[in-house]
């Protein structure tokens, strides 16, 4: 499809969420799908036009759901689960659970959810599945590079080809961790990314 074509496009689907804007203000899950669908679309236009994917995302933002109703101290380690087994995210929280300082701010099922969210809650680690339904894990992260560079993306995957592991480097994961996965190696690799934010001390400057 032409940059053309793809204005042509985006038009159509402006109407549409205008009026989807005008019908009803609280969106449900098909009209975020669509939405980001049609940012998709612009960062191809962007990418056919510049050579630079997904540089619109930075600037066209998910309407993200409502901030959670208790917010961690400032020292605490944010930590986003996204996957859509609800059963291995449920894992994931027990075994990070006894750590201190670790604080589990958001939970997702699919890529939309979880960049929704987590330009919300601006977390610290997101622990992203592959598999997901809506948008997958990969392309999930490569957006969430862009929205937030800040956040370190560590992919958890069964799927142990080592293509995975250099596509979820290429898509800018700081990690990969093969499912299942062990409390011990989980817990040593987030004390080291942990360390990695350490604030400076008070008075200090960066080297």
């Amino acid at each position: 499809m032409s940059p053309a074509q793809y204005h042509t496009v985006l038009k159509k689907m402006d109407a549409v969420m205008e009026a989807l804007a005008d019908a009803q203000p609280e969106w449900n899950e098909q009209d975020r799908v669509l939405d980001f669908q049609m940012r998709v679309l612009r960062s191809e236009v962007l990418k056919a036009e510049s050579g630079h994917p997904f540089v619109e995302f930075a600037q066209l933002r998910p309407p993200a759901p409502p901030p959670p109703q208790s917010t961690p101290p400032p020292d605490t380690f944010r930590i986003m689960l996204v996957d859509d087994d609800e059963e291995l995210r449920n894992v994931v929280r027990l075994l990070l659970g006894p750590e201190p300082g670790l604080s589990i701010v958001a939970e997702a099922a699919n890529g939309i959810t979880a960049i929704e969210l987590a330009v919300n809650c601006q977390p610290d680690l997101v622990l992203m599945d592959v598999n997901m339904p809506v948008l997958d894990g990969l392309l999930a992260t490569r957006i969430l590079r862009t929205v937030l560079p800040r956040a370190q993306i560590v992919v958890v995957s069964g799927n142990r080809e080592p293509e995975v592991e250099k596509m979820s480097a290429a898509a800018g994961a700081v990690a990969f961790l093969a499912k299942p996965v062990a409390r011990l190696s989980l817990l040593e690799l987030i004390r080291s990314l942990r360390r990695r934010i350490a604030p400076l001390p008070s008075g200090s400057a960066p080297a």
